[in-house]
C-alpha cells in the first residue's frame, strides 16, 4: 500500500495495512531542526556537525530529507509555500552554524 492509499484509506475510516505516518509535511508535524540533525546522526544518515535546512524559521522546523522519510516510513509529502511564515521568501538560503 503507498502513502497516499493509506492516507485516503484513513481519511475515511477505513483499514490500512498500518496508521500513516506523517513529519514535517506541514508547520503543525514539523520537527525542530536540532532534533532533525540528532535523528539524522543518529540513523547515520549524516556525520556529525552537518548542517540540516531551516524550512520554517519562526519555529525553528528542520527539513526532513528523502532519506530519512524513506528510514522512518513516513506517508506525506511537504508542499511549503514560496514565502515564511513572516512573509518572506524562501530564496538565496546560506549556511549558519548556531
Amino acid at each position: 500500500m503507498t502513502g497516499r492509499e493509506r492516507i485516503r484509506r484513513a481519511i475515511r475510516h477505513q483499514e490500512t495495512d498500518r496508521v500513516p505516518i506523517d513529519f514535517g509535511a506541514t508547520p503543525v508535524t514539523g520537527i525542530a531542526v536540532s532534533i532533525v540533525a540528532g535523528l539524522r546522526q543518529k540513523l547515520q544518515l549524516d556525520n556529525p556537525g552537518t548542517a540540516v535546512k531551516v524550512i520554517e524559521p519562526g519555529q525553528f522546523l528542520g527539513e526532513i530529507a528523502d532519506d530519512l522519510k524513506q528510514m522512518l516510513g513516513v506517508d506525506t509529502v511537504a508542499l511549503w509555500s514560496n514565502t515564511n511564515n513572516f512573509g518572506f521568501k524562501n530564496e538565496g538560503w546560506k549556511q549558519w552554524k548556531l
